[in-house]
């Protein structure tokens, strides 16, 4: 079709923050049904984030802090239920271990920890262990995706995904354990440099 000058108009806006309202995405989180492993994180993260003063800005009801720590403490006895013998967490306690959830859970427990709850120091370092094993790996298991071809050859888009899923998985891997210091440089440059 011909495109008719003066017959679209374009606007642009430009703020110094996200166009979201806060209080209620907290709300939402706050009230995230409880079960699997992501729900648990999601709805106790606002509790180490959010204090009282924080709370009061946003509109929320104000937590104590020993509600808040009632609360954090709830969910790492849950997700510790969820741990693999192995290290990596499951989603709902059994099955397979998941990267991305064990890396998102170990990142909840690093802010929790960091901002003075307590976490059970062998729960956190079996699943940096488990980690630190998995990142290891990632640059063995990642496929050599073939070149960009015109027209996308049957499978190639399901292997391009794959290697993508795989990248990201170590990618985050890699900037949880880089928070503790644990993250090899070698791994790093190798993923960098081939993928």
């Amino acid at each position: 079709e011909k495109f008719w000058p003066a017959s679209a108009t374009l606007g642009v806006t430009a703020h110094s923050s996200p166009p979201l309202n806060i209080r209620d995405q907290v709300r939402g989180l706050l009230r995230y049904p409880y079960g699997c492993a992501e729900q648990t994180v999601s709805s106790a993260w606002p509790h180490v984030i959010i204090d009282d003063a924080y709370a009061k800005e946003l509109g929320l009801k104000p937590y104590s802090r020993a509600e808040r720590v009632a609360m954090v403490d709830a969910a790492i006895g849950c997700l510790a239920g969820m741990q693999g013998a192995q290290g990596g967490m499951t989603l709902w306690g059994g099955g397979e271990y998941e990267h991305w959830i064990t890396a998102y859970v170990a990142g909840f427990l690093i802010d929790a920890r960091e901002s003075g709850f307590t976490v059970p120091e062998a729960f956190g370092r079996k699943m940096q262990d488990w980690m630190l094993k998995e990142f290891q790996l990632a640059p063995s298991q990642m496929p050599r995706l073939p070149a960009p071809q015109t027209g996308a050859q049957p499978g190639q888009l399901d292997l391009v995904r794959g290697a993508h899923a795989r990248f990201a998985n170590a990618a985050h891997l890699g900037y949880v354990l880089a928070r503790e210091q644990r993250a090899p440089l070698a791994t790093l440059r190798l993923l960098h440099d081939e993928h």
